[in-house]
């Protein structure tokens, strides 16, 4: 039979301590007979004697009700390592895609500037036949 040394607790405030940053809100499990425990958690809690405690004493049935309650940010069925091999994933995508949009447009804009100097070209001419008719036509009145 395995004895019960395990202690739950919750900040009610983050504190940091020489074992670590405990986070308000964040429910902890702890040896309650790690001597580091005792040193720096125990102290804390709230009791009668210490009604000024930052660390809240839970017991198992209550850390299983506060976990009804709370509601992860995980997507549900995934583990975290798989979510993040997908948006990883998916970000190289949209890399590549994003790549490939820029070539595409770099080639639109390319056959625009080729389209935009024909059009100034035929312009140019357009220009030069209507003063050619404009010279004919004055020729033929005049003579």
């Amino acid at each position: 039979m395995e004895l019960e040394n395990n202690m739950h607790f919750m900040p009610n405030t983050t504190r940091h301590t020489s074992i670590g940053t405990f986070r308000k809100g964040t429910i902890y499990k702890v040896d309650s007979k790690d001597q580091r425990v005792k040193k720096s958690v125990v102290p804390h809690l709230i009791t009668k004697d210490n009604p000024k405690g930052v660390f809240v004493e839970m017991t198992d049935k209550q850390v299983k009700e506060h976990n009804k309650d709370v509601t992860s940010v995980a997507p549900a069925g995934k583990t975290a390592i798989k979510t993040l091999k997908q948006a990883t994933n998916a970000m190289l995508e949209a890399q590549r895609d994003a790549a490939k949009l820029t070539t595409e447009r770099a080639a639109a804009l390319e056959q625009l500037e080729t389209a935009n100097d024909q059009l100034g070209a035929a312009t140019t001419e357009i220009e030069d036949l209507k003063a050619a008719l404009v010279a004919a036509q004055s020729g033929a009145t005049q003579g």
